[in-house]
């Protein structure tokens, strides 16, 4: 198994970005559902972040929630998803079932108690994309990226994630690789470089190398969950690092808390770097 999406480094973001007070403890949520897999999500509580201490991943697996109930529902039956320690994520416990599997064109209402908090958020699963190419593109001093090629449709939002395998465990998402349907041209050609794991203390690689196999996932997502998503990317342009403070606020679909309840309707590709 890999580890997934990193998303509560990000969700922390909400906490003290904004100019207004948020107080700490709040629940922070990342969950995510996926075509033909079941649902996931860990939950930590919110940091203000101040001048006088820089947080780390310590401090946020301390702040880790492991007695909240956590439903989904599908509009038909409520799923109650366990608790479990797990090492293919961080932080290293999930809530998920087996129970329930993704449906493109199905919603999934998440609910989150844990004391006296609750929160909740709704996304629906779009219907998945392909592309229509995919090859490794040499660039100017050294590296590859990959160029791809799709046909976006009104209406529909697209991102793109990228893993090496047997070098990173999760798929980061790739840079600069949002894509809105509504002003999109009609044939997209995208260049995805390598995404970045904020939780690595080696110097990142923009560029993918000789050799290296590369992931590619290819998502239709719900235009708040790519809101979130450029958020995110905004942040990191403007500080390269989410714990720094910035000037606004990453957009988030759960109420009563903070971060991201995701649907991802993904299509998977993978090649090999000449």
């Amino acid at each position: 198994m890999r580890k997934h999406l990193l998303l509560p480094l990000a969700a922390l973001v909400f906490c003290h970005c904004s100019k207004e007070t948020v107080p700490e403890g709040n629940l922070v949520v990342d969950g995510w559902i996926e075509n033909g897999r079941p649902p996931v999500v860990m939950l930590t509580r919110s940091i203000v972040v101040g001048k006088q201490k820089q947080w780390d991943m310590e401090d946020m697996a301390g702040r880790v929630i492991t007695d909240a109930r956590v439903t989904v529902s599908d509009g038909e039956k409520e799923y109650v998803l366990t608790g479990m320690p797990s090492e293919e994520h961080f932080p290293p416990f999930v809530y998920s079932t087996t129970g329930l599997l993704g449906e493109p064109g199905k919603s999934y209402t998440l609910t989150v108690r844990s004391g006296e908090r609750e929160a909740t958020a709704r996304v629906a699963l779009p219907r998945t994309a392909e592309m229509d190419r995919l090859e490794p593109l040499p660039m100017e001093g050294g590296g590859y990226a990959i160029r791809c090629r799709f046909k976006p449709l009104k209406g529909q939002y697209y991102g793109f994630f990228t893993r090496r395998e047997g070098k990173e465990l999760m798929f980061l998402p790739a840079f600069m690789s949002l894509v809105n349907g509504d002003t999109a041209a009609p044939e997209m050609e995208m260049i995805l470089t390598s995404g970045v794991d904020i939780t690595s203390s080696s110097r990142h690689k923009m560029y993918f190398e000789s050799g290296e196999t590369v992931s590619v996932r290819f998502c239709t997502i719900e235009r708040e969950v790519y809101e979130f998503w450029k958020g995110y990317e905004d942040a990191w342009l403007f500080t390269h690092n989410p714990f720094f403070p910035v000037s606004s606020d990453v957009p988030s679909n759960i109420r009563g808390g903070y971060g991201l309840w995701a649907g991802y309707s993904s299509t998977y590709y993978q090649l090999t770097i000449p």
